[in-house]
This record gives C-alpha cells, sequence and structure tokens, in this order.
C-alpha cells in the first residue's frame, strides 16, 4: 500500500510531491473506428517505477460511475500500457493509474482489469 498526503494532514496543503493530482498529460480522446471515448497522452509520458508486489492476494472492486476524473474512462487492453495501483491516506483508500512504459503523444492509456471481471 503507498500512502498519499491530502489537504488535511499536509502542512502544503495537499500540494506537496505525495498528493493526488490529474495529469495535464492526458485528454480525453474519441476512437475514429469505434467511436468509443479513451484517455490517450497528450505529451510524453516516462515510464513510472513499480510499485512493491503484495506476497498475498489483493482483490479490488472499482466503481467509477460516479466518480470524477479523466481516470474512469481509461479503457482494458490485454497488453497495457498502465497500471492500477492501491494507494491510502489513513482509512481513506483510492486507486491511482501508473505508466509501465513510455507512453508517446496520441497513444491511448490502457491498463488489464484482471481476470475476476
Amino acid at each position: 500500500m503507498h500512502l498519499y498526503c491530502n489537504i488535511n494532514c499536509c502542512p502544503y496543503g495537499g500540494l506537496c510531491g505525495n498528493a493526488l493530482a490529474e495529469s495535464s498529460k492526458v485528454y480525453m480522446g474519441r476512437n475514429v473506428r469505434t467511436r468509443s471515448l479513451g484517455v490517450v497522452a497528450g505529451e510524453g509520458i516516462e515510464a513510472g517505477e513499480w510499485p512493491e508486489r503484495p506476497t498475498f492476494p489483493v482483490r479490488v472492486a472499482i466503481k467509477a460511475e460516479n466518480m470524477e476524473g479523466i481516470m474512469r474512462f481509461v479503457n482494458r487492453l490485454c497488453q497495457p500500457v498502465a497500471m492500477i495501483v492501491e494507494v491510502a491516506n489513513g482509512r481513506r483508500t483510492t486507486v491511482v493509474v501508473v505508466s509501465m512504459q513510455d507512453i508517446h503523444p496520441g497513444k491511448e492509456v490502457t491498463v488489464d482489469y484482471g481476470d475476476d471481471l
């Protein structure tokens, strides 16, 4: 589990390097062939570090229909360029999308939801 700051616990008002913020490097795009919405890199995104992997199975259910933010539109792909990472602050737990490889401008940001759908 990774920890993050928020406005209630951070002396910098949640604006430090441990705070969560939506990336300005991505935008909503529409696939011209399928007309479906997705998240696309607007500028280059470098590969993020792999977080520590837990030694036990982790099961996460995400219901994003009432959530805000562009990342709720990230599509699934069997060979994704990003992954979902769980982060926590006290009792609040959320997930973020982390790039696993360099993502070039115009490439869709995709994740693998896992096999238990």
